[in-house]
């Protein structure tokens, strides 16, 4: 018995291990300093519903965070689609609102409707996940899951079929506020 404690002791120092030397790794790269300092500016921003111009105004939300919330869609829906950007800005406590008005900042405002109905799609699988009584891994519970994917999947087609480049229009917003957020790093 005491050899199944020991084992289960030296997986999970195994797992710890292995999240630790990412988030080293990642906090070492150099574009960290940099993204820690844009996410730590975001986090002290004031949740508002305001529009961007008069948040502007208010010394709220400034053009840099535009570009920074539009390459973090980019980033995200690219890579790990919708329900990555979702899980990415829930962990990192950033608006839906805020992540709209951006968008719709640079140029993209068709996507804002897609993203919100992708949070809602989110919010009610959660929901509906709380409340299932399916056990983990059983086919009710694998139906459950597909159908969601399935609903996310026709919103990332709706938005490939728009045809914008989030990240070509964030870089001409830079350009045209002077941001200094140049470049073809994305977060």
């Amino acid at each position: 018995m005491w050899w199944i404690l020991a084992v289960g002791a030296v997986a999970l120092l195994i797992v710890f291990y292995a999240v630790g030397k990412r988030e080293i790794a990642r906090d070492e790269s150099p574009e960290s300093d940099s993204q820690k300092a844009r996410r730590d500016k975001v986090l002290a921003v004031k949740r508002s519903t305001r529009p961007l111009a008069d948040q502007r105004r208010d010394g709220g939300i400034t053009a840099q965070e535009v570009v920074f919330h539009a390459r973090t869609f980019h980033g995200f829906f690219t890579n790990d689609g919708l329900d990555g950007l979702l899980s990415n800005m829930g962990a990192k406590d950033l608006s839906l609102n805020t992540m709209g008005e951006a968008l719709t900042a640079i140029g993209a405002q068709p996507v804002v409707p897609l993203l919100k109905q992708a949070s809602l799609e989110n919010q009610r699988y959660l929901r509906e996940s709380d409340a299932s009584t399916a056990p983990l891994g059983s086919p009710e519970q694998q139906a459950h899951v597909r159908a969601y994917l399935d609903r996310m999947r026709e919103l990332e087609a709706e938005i490939d079929r728009l045809g914008l480049n989030v990240h070509q229009l964030a870089e001409a917003y830079a350009g045209a506020h002077d941001s200094g957020e140049r470049g073809s790093g994305k977060v």
